[in-house]
């Protein structure tokens, strides 16, 4: 169904339930709602409805007649301007309110706390800002609180520890700063916390982790926490997925993980860890990922990581790790593991291009003693003769090639770091208009990427169908191509994204220099509609 909702639908003064989502309605939503006073359900989601004017929110100022009202979903339309004050004069009995994928600024009003039968409260993303108010502790029926991807700031509010029900916390990608309050701990229902993407300071209160329900996700990456891992992080006997990556965490990786034991997912990259990795990890036999990359640990690679029979992907990238790489399970899958800048690993799966590890045999009781100096001096002499060899040819090798001594170490220098949140900006949703064109694994779209230095940079971003068999084959080989391969008829890549989208699913991408002058097929073949040649590929 299309056009706008009918006015006429405000005589079925009896109506009960309305149900008009999924379709492409648009326009204004009726301001006179609130004459349906026996109204119960409001189902508008997933249309193309508008608010532009402050006038164009009259209905949710009518609704505030509806007084048996218990759900109102308004999600997925083009609902833009300040949230009114009004949303907090609906009725007590309401039970669902999202008003998720819009464009809605301003602020949460304090009046909120007035919605005290709230289970499910949905405003993200869209583009809110301001604190949340303390007032929200008084909503202590609610079960979710998704207020993701917008720009909310301030401290998280302690009176959230009053909302002994909530089960979902979503309050990732905004700007919240202060500490992580202990308060959370009181939450015993909660099954999953997500504070990824904000500027969260501090140490981790060892209050959280007396949370036992907590058995779906524990994400507080890419904030600014500090300190230890609290011991008491093996409490979460029931986790499936961790990530505090990108932090500023230290300390060694506490032996309690391993009570863990149903853990899949396991992020710990780009902090300060050290030490070795504990044994007790050997425990996790479910794990699926593990990324300890770019850390200060050491010490030897355990072998009890190729045992893990579902662990795909594993990144040691860029510690001090020593000696041989085991050679079973997911280390003979180049494709699935990194263990670049480790300059003191050698062996594992020839794949990995690493050096032969030198082992001394057993040694051996001989009857003379002049035969052992003999063959001591020789082999001494050998090993000499053999490093001069080395060096000479590395010395060789290094005057030869072009590429500045610092290119395979600054990885992480030449790429930026981007996020679904950011493409998604660019590229105005991955709309239509931004299709550069499609193949077998996905999609390149133009984009528009903010650069804090030059205002804006022009980009190619090709999403990979994950759906598609071998796409996600095919994203893994083209950043390893790309991370090994320098030339300058090569686009030039900017980065990668690995990520997941605001519906939870995988996303990957990759982001190029947009170059202007089409594609090559156009180039091979012009269009008859070029009388000029300015398309022709010439032998020069």
């Amino acid at each position: 169904m299309h056009g706008p909702i009918p006015i006429s639908l405000l005589n079925a003064s009896q109506l009960s339930d309305i149900d008009l989502s999924e379709n492409n309605f648009i326009g204004r939503i009726p301001p006179n709602l609130g004459s349906l006073q026996y109204l119960r359900v409001l189902i508008l989601y997933d249309n193309q409805l508008e608010t532009r004017e402050p006038l164009d929110w009259s209905f949710l100022t009518s609704l505030s007649n509806c007084t048996i009202l218990e759900r109102l979903l308004i999600d997925h339309n083009n609902l833009g301007g300040l949230l009114p004050k009004s949303i907090a004069n609906i009725s007590a009995t309401l039970r669902w309110l999202s008003m998720a994928h819009n464009s809605i600024e301003g602020s949460i009003p304090p009046e909120i706390g007035n919605l005290v039968g709230l289970e499910y409260f949905d405003l993200g993303p869209n583009f809110l800002s301001g604190h949340i108010p303390a007032s929200i502790g008084l909503l202590k029926n609610l079960h979710l609180i998704d207020l993701s991807f917008n720009n909310l700031s301030g401290e998280i509010p302690s009176t959230m520890g009053n909302l002994l029900q909530l089960n979902e916390l979503f309050l990732d990608f905004n700007n919240f700063n202060g500490s992580i309050p202990p308060s959370l701990g009181n939450c015993k229902s909660l099954e999953l916390l997500n504070l990824r993407n904000n500027k969260l300071t501090g140490t981790i209160p060892k209050e959280i982790f007396s949370i036992f329900s907590l058995s779906v996700q524990l994400l507080f990456d890419e904030n600014q926490l500090t300190g230890m891992i609290p011991p008491e992080i093996g409490n979460l006997i029931n986790i499936g997925h961790i990530r505090l990556s990108g932090n500023k965490l230290s300390g060694e990786i506490p032996n309690s993980l391993g009570k863990c034991q149903v853990l899949q997912i396991l992020h710990l990259n780009r902090n300060f860890f050290e030490g070795s990795i504990p044994a007790s990890l050997s425990a996790l036999k479910g794990l699926r990922e593990l990324d300890l990359s770019q850390n200060n640990l050491s010490g030897k690679i355990p072998t009890f990581l190729g045992d893990f029979p579902d662990l795909h992907d594993l990144n040691l990238s860029f510690n001090n790790f020593e000696g041989e790489v085991p050679r079973k399970g997911v280390f003979k899958n180049k494709s699935e593991i990194s263990v670049l800048g480790n300059e003191k690993l050698c062996g594992g799966d020839p794949v990995l291009h690493l050096p032969i590890c030198a082992f001394l045999g057993p040694k051996k009781n001989h009857k003379s003693p002049k035969l052992a100096v003999i063959i001591t001096i020789f082999s001494g002499s050998l090993c000499l003769f053999l490093l001069f060899l080395f060096v000479a040819f590395r010395r060789w090798i290094r005057q030869r090639s072009r590429r500045k001594p610092t290119e395979n170490y600054t990885i992480k220098e030449q790429h930026i770091s981007i996020s679904y949140a950011e493409l998604f900006k660019a590229t105005n949703g991955f709309s239509e208009e931004n299709l550069v064109g499609s193949g077998n694994f996905g999609s390149v779209y133009r984009g528009m990427l903010d650069d804090h230095e030059n205002d804006a940079k022009v980009i190619a971003v090709k999403v990979f169908n994950l759906q598609q068999l071998g796409a996600l084959k095919s994203f893994v080989t083209e950043c390893d191509a790309f991370r090994n391969i320098r030339h300058r008829n090569l686009i030039k890549i900017l980065t990668a994204c690995s990520s997941v989208d605001f519906k939870g699913n995988d996303f990957k991408a990759m982001v190029f220099e947009f170059k202007t002058n089409g594609s090559l097929e156009s180039w091979l073949h012009p269009e008859g509609n070029d009388p000029f040649g300015l398309k022709t590929l010439k032998l020069m």
